[in-house]
């Protein structure tokens, strides 16, 4: 939040200068922010599911079940049973 403020608001010009740790810092908290929301899609879209196959009526599947040996959706290259499968 340090960095983000010096960068947005700089009380002087030299403030607008970031290290490389810095550098580092801000794309590891990017790539964690857009992993954690790519879970966080998948999640959402399996309770949606489950909430719409619990209202009467017609149940149609828009989102194909994964198995257990298959390769999880989330991206992370690992069985769904390791991975976000339930467990």
């Amino acid at each position: 939040m340090e960095i983000r403020n010096r960068v947005v608001q700089p009380a002087s010009l030299a403030e607008l200068e970031v290290s490389n740790k810095e550098v580092e810092l801000i794309m590891q908290v990017g790539f964690d922010f857009y992993n954690d929301l790519r879970r966080f899609v998948q999640w959402f879209s399996q309770k949606e599911q489950k909430m719409i196959w619990d209202l009467p009526g017609k149940r149609t599947r828009y989102l194909s079940t994964t198995g257990r040996n298959q390769l999880c959706p989330c991206g992370s290259g690992r069985k769904y049973k390791n991975c976000c499968g339930p467990g």
